[in-house]
């Protein structure tokens, strides 16, 4: 349902502070409502949650380019996943729950089919509406 004990009393007094949460132990609807469940990654292990925000916190380095490109990184392995099969740009980024298509593209695709872990299933025409990205098996050379 949302709720929780807290186990890090600190944590989350400073959810507290940045009025995350109404309550200790709350805030878990609240970022339901702000964020995509994309946020949220489940390991047998643990559960990691990473929060994009619309400014810096402080005028250090620390920039949404930064925190998107760490998000874009966790994202790679539901990504490769999710395209064992054939897909198209807008189906994944409708099953990470994003928007942007510059962000998706700049952030996430072309970093993918650099690293050579996508594949675009049309090369020669890469803005064919019948595009679609395939995840590249790491086994593929020892086949």
């Amino acid at each position: 349902m949302g709720y929780s004990v807290p186990r890090n009393k600190e944590l989350m007094r400073v959810f507290k502070d940045l009025e995350m949460v109404e309550y200790l132990g709350s805030g878990v609807p609240r970022i339901l409502r702000k964020y995509p469940r994309s946020v949220f990654i489940f390991t047998p292990n643990f559960i990691r949650i990473i929060f994009l925000f619309e400014k810096s916190l402080d005028d250090s380095q620390t920039t949404l380019t930064d925190q998107a490109t760490m998000q874009a990184t966790m994202q790679a392995e539901k990504i490769l996943q999710f395209c064992l099969e054939p897909r198209s740009r807008d189906e994944i980024q409708s099953f990470l729950g994003l928007k942007n298509r510059d962000y998706f593209r700049k952030e996430i695709l072309n970093p993918l089919i650099k690293e050579g872990k996508l594949s675009p299933t049309i090369p020669d025409k890469p803005s064919s509406p019948k595009q679609r990205y395939i995840a590249i098996s790491e086994n593929k050379g020892n086949e």
